[in-house]
């Protein structure tokens, strides 16, 4: 395993090469690794797999990934770094309230999309030195993630029909009243 055996540095990148290969795609191997590193001495180690884990479910809503990081955001409630990592991966995971993840590639892992990747390198890039970019002055790295979103669902414009069947169950009742009492008007007027 190269997490064991190998230098630092190449240890500390290992977090973020899983993340770049399984983003936006939660598997339960992954996330095992990931929270294992999580937990880990090395507090740069354990940031990146902490931005790890909020990119592999990125706007997926996982709810395993979901109770990690409650878990680690307990865990490290002491030391502000750390926590400041938790709350971006938890802002990642529930990204758009599950409308939106993360994609660097167009139409179903087809093409390429260099500029969503580019986003994303630069990104990871910047999370190689957590502590001079991401907890320093330039934290706003972050949003050029912003480059890899896109809506996970296909928007399509709906009927008043179906709004009003969102409606909350008592204006739901006055409203079938309503209606009935207008079709009685409107089948007696025909008559």
């Amino acid at each position: 395993y190269m997490g064991q055996y190998c230098e630092i540095n190449l240890k500390r990148a290992v977090p973020l090469a899983l993340a770049v290969l399984n983003i936006s795609n939660p598997q339960i191997a992954i996330m095992d690794i990931l929270s294992k590193l999580s937990h880990d001495t090395d507090a740069e180690l354990s940031q990146r797999a902490i931005i790890a884990l909020g990119l592999i479910g990125s706007g997926t809503n996982n709810s395993r990934i979901a109770g990690m990081l409650r878990q680690l955001a307990v865990y490290y409630n002491k030391e502000p770094n750390h926590l400041f990592v938790v709350r971006i991966a938890q802002g990642l995971l529930h990204m758009g309230k599950g409308l939106i993840s993360i994609q660097p590639y167009y139409s179903d892992r087809f093409l390429l999309h260099k500029v969503g990747m580019a986003g994303i390198i630069t990104l990871l890039h910047s999370c190689l030195d957590m502590a001079n970019i991401m907890h320093g002055k330039y934290h706003w790295t972050l949003y050029y993630l912003g480059l890899a979103m896109y809506p996970r669902m296909l928007f399509t414009p709906v009927s008043y029909t179906h709004l009003r069947a969102h409606e909350t169950g008592r204006n739901l009742v006055c409203r079938l009243l309503l209606e009935k009492k207008k079709l009685r008007i409107q089948y007696s007027f025909f008559r």
